[in-house]
């Protein structure tokens, strides 16, 4: 998805920002409802992300992953004390949910259309929202000329802004990794 986000870049006539992936749309809804259920909350009190590349190099960003304004890292949370075995093995299912339905029915569609239907509504609908959405990096967290997912304004313009959580350098790490396989993904195209 990343990859022909930025390939339908290159080749359309319309701003960059008007040419967005769903980027990590699903995966950061698919991580909130497993950190609600652990923790016993509704997703919608649940703020996390997951940036990077739709794909086995996403990042998750435990360090601005929060609960009603709690953050979750090293703290106990409704009586749940934080533990990093189960946080990443958590983390796992959510990077797995896409390759257990393949396997369970052969294709993945609802949700994607699903978050489809919400990035259009947030366009149609001005909302401004922000999204983990699929973009070109130009310089945000030392990356630039590749497609990836990290937190936008996304509004009646298309990308009007973007936001930029600050990484602990585990993240940081996972988040150049991640683009350096998208461009290495990239680098065998040619347009």
């Amino acid at each position: 998805m990343d990859i022909l986000t930025q390939v339908m870049q290159e080749l359309s006539q319309r701003p960059p920002g008007r040419v967005i992936g769903t980027g990590t749309m699903l995966d950061t809804a698919r991580f909130r409802a497993l950190l609600g259920a652990h923790y016993g909350v509704d997703p919608r009190s649940v703020h996390a992300y997951i940036l990077g590349e739709h794909g086995d190099s996403e990042v998750p960003l435990w360090s601005s992953a929060s609960i009603g304004g709690l953050p979750v890292l090293d703290r106990t949370i409704l009586g749940h004390a934080w533990d990093r075995p189960a946080m990443d093995a958590l983390f796992d299912r959510v990077r797995r949910a896409a390759y257990e339905i393949i396997d369970r029915k052969g294709y993945t569609n609802l949700a994607i259309g699903v978050v489809l239907a919400q990035l259009v509504e947030t366009i149609l609908g001005d909302q401004r929202s922000v999204l983990p959405v699929s973009v070109r990096l130009d310089g945000e967290y030392g990356l630039g000329g590749v497609c990836l997912s990290i937190p936008c304004v996304v509004g009646i313009e298309g990308i009007e802004g973007r936001i930029l959580p600050g990484l602990d350098a585990q993240e940081l790490t996972g988040l150049q990794h991640s683009a350096a396989v998208l461009k290495e993904r990239m680098a065998g195209i040619r347009i």
